[in-house]
């Protein structure tokens, strides 16, 4: 379901567990295929975490005069991973370690490591890069390459840019030279 925030509970009053909402600013066009990532990262808390944000009706409330008033819910990051410069998170607090849960297993359904390594070392052998990775930053037009290599990966596994780099980057398929040249993300 997607929804704008600014209506939403006027229009739905109660939810029904387990129903996911999706802002409609993550599907923009400037966003594309934002949506599916969202949705596996949204199933990721379902699976991973429901058990945190269960409801006990039998528990007492000081603040709601019924049960009915007081539902969990979970309710993600406002920030979009795919505006900002590094890709990295620090994680802190226990909402982090969630949403970077969330996030891997999203990455993972999304672009299975097997199948994702696979595609990916047979795009690499086809420029004669043989030892299962690349190393970003040694050679100019391999690196412009793997720009095209990215682009194609998000194609096939129908996922945005920034998903496929992290993904490339988190098996080690790509890899940085060093910490004093351009980053490959």
């Amino acid at each position: 379901i997607v929804y704008n925030m600014a209506h939403i509970f006027r229009r739905c009053g109660l939810i029904d567990a387990y129903t996911i909402f999706i802002d409609k600013s993550l599907l923009d066009d400037k966003q594309m295929r934002r949506e599916r990532f969202t949705l596996g990262h949204e199933i990721g808390h379902w699976l991973l975490h429901k058990s945190k944000y269960s409801f006990n009706p039998n528990q007492l409330s000081f603040f709601y005069e019924s049960s009915e008033q007081l539902k969990p819910i979970i309710k993600c990051r406002t920030s979009n991973i795919e505006s900002t410069r590094s890709f990295k998170r620090e994680l802190i607090s226990d909402e982090d370690w969630l949403e970077w849960q969330a996030d891997y297993l999203a990455s993972a359904f999304l672009m299975p490591k097997s199948t994702f390594i696979k595609v990916t070392n047979e795009k690499l052998i086809d420029k004669n890069i043989t030892q299962g990775y690349y190393e970003y930053g040694y050679d100019k037009g391999l690196d412009l390459w793997i720009d095209s290599l990215v682009s194609e990966l998000a194609d096939i596994f129908d996922v945005s840019l920034t998903a496929a780099k992290i993904r490339l980057k988190n098996l080690r398929l790509i890899r940085e030279k060093s910490a004093g040249q351009q980053s490959f993300i």
